[in-house]
């Protein structure tokens, strides 16, 4: 019988194999869809992490590659918005509902 450790590190690996699928799967469709039109579209994950942007949202919102990077919260980016009044108000102006996510 296998060990925990060497579970553990197996379903890690199949989870980090089934991400980059879904990753790339998500980047293909977003450089088809960017082309025709170039339009800035995230993916976030269901726990509002981002998950795929492509170089038309960085450059709509002044992201740089460190803060754009996989994993960065919505909240973080949110922050950085009204920091820099790019958008208006106490939580920002966009809307993640309108993003979206990896689960559809």
């Amino acid at each position: 019988m296998p060990n925990t450790a060497t579970v553990r590190e197996q379903r890690r690996r199949k989870t980090k194999a089934q991400l980059i699928d879904e990753l790339e799967t998500l980047e293909k469709r977003s450089v088809a869809n960017e082309a025709p039109h170039g339009s800035g579209s995230p993916v976030y994950d269901s726990d509002d992490r981002l998950l795929l942007c492509n170089k038309t949202y960085q450059d709509i919102w002044g992201y740089s590659d460190s803060e754009a990077m996989l994993g960065v919260h919505w909240d973080d980016l949110d922050r950085l918005d009204i920091e820099r009044s790019t958008v208006i108000g106490e939580r920002g102006n966009r809307s993640r509902s309108n993003s979206p996510t990896a689960a559809g």
